[in-house]
């Protein structure tokens, strides 16, 4: 499939022909976000499926109707998983990992050309291949995923008790979020597949940013590793220290891939983590073995 612009009008069309066709998941990243519009896309999935819906989700977003507080209740009751990051501005439809439309088009009757003045709008669609869908993954490195407890809190915090002064962000202490968020949401193509770093795939290059010649380099190596996703989830996950199998009951918990990846595999891949950080001598953690299970430490002089 080539790339292709679409324009306004041209764009629910477009987004009905893979709705019908889609069978295993939709991904929907929207900064603004309507119910009627959720409602639209809903109607036109002929298959059970998994639905993944990103949003900003800003206070002000809700107080100006340009998404509605009740989404949540929606994504609840129509099986999408929803989450919120306070600053997405991207667009994205992706279908069964392997198609996208990119563009301007916000989750919304006007966004998606449904209403009569519709905004004016436009994007690309084209192939996704395993490169672009992960890169598109990206997006959801911080994110949250919205819960009851959480939703129940920004619904408070709507209803102002000083009735005076509408506050335009939410007040993040009582939600328990900062504006730096950790790393909690992983996908399996986030880890290496390369049993050793002697041998890496090009999938592995991929990921790394590395061309084959300059993975010889091993500062360059060390470098791009450190900026992995997974090590990242690592460093932030180990306290003090781990042993293996709770790390990796710890990992299946945070994949979000469905269906969810059998605990043999997440062992694998997480054996696989463990064995670059050895052969790459990270000098960040330390692992060992004082009895029959490995053990995962942070390495308190360098961190």
């Amino acid at each position: 499939m080539t790339q292709q612009i679409l324009h306004s009008k041209e764009i629910m069309p477009f987004l009905r022909g893979k709705l019908v066709k889609v069978s295993n998941q939709l991904i929907v990243v929207s900064a603004f976000a309507k119910i009627e519009a959720l409602k639209e896309l809903d109607a036109h999935l002929t298959n059970r499926l998994e639905k993944i819906l990103l949003v900003r989700f800003r206070k002000g977003d809700i107080l100006s109707n340009s998404t509605d507080i009740e989404l949540y209740d929606y994504c609840v009751s129509n099986g999408w998983k929803m989450y919120f990051n306070f600053d997405l501005h991207s667009k994205i439809y992706v279908f069964d990992k392997q198609t996208y439309f990119i563009g301007s088009a916000n989750a919304t009757l006007s966004g998606l050309g449904i209403k009569e003045h519709s905004n004016i709008e436009s994007g690309v669609t084209g192939t996704c291949n395993q490169t672009d869908y992960t890169k598109i993954l990206e997006v959801f490195d911080n994110a949250i995923l919205m819960n009851a407890s959480l939703m129940l809190e920004f619904k408070n915090q709507i209803i102002e008790k000083n009735r005076d002064i509408i506050f335009q962000e939410w007040f993040l202490q009582e939600l328990n979020l900062t504006k730096t968020y950790s790393i909690k949401n992983l996908w399996i193509c986030d880890f290496l597949i390369s049993s050793n770093t002697f041998d890496i795939k090009s999938n592995d290059l991929t990921l790394l940013g590395l061309t084959r010649e300059e993975s010889y380099d091993a500062l360059k190596l060390k470098k791009s590793f450190r900026a992995l996703k997974c090590f990242k989830w690592l460093i932030n996950v180990i306290d003090d220290e781990i042993y293996f199998g709770e790390l990796s009951a710890m990992l299946h918990n945070a994949l979000i891939d469905d269906p969810t990846p059998f605990r043999r595999e997440v062992k694998d891949i997480l054996a696989t983590l463990l064995i670059w950080i050895q052969e790459l001598e990270i000098d960040e953690i330390i692992i060992d073995r004082p009895n029959y299970s490995q053990r995962i430490r942070k390495n308190k002089k360098i961190l």
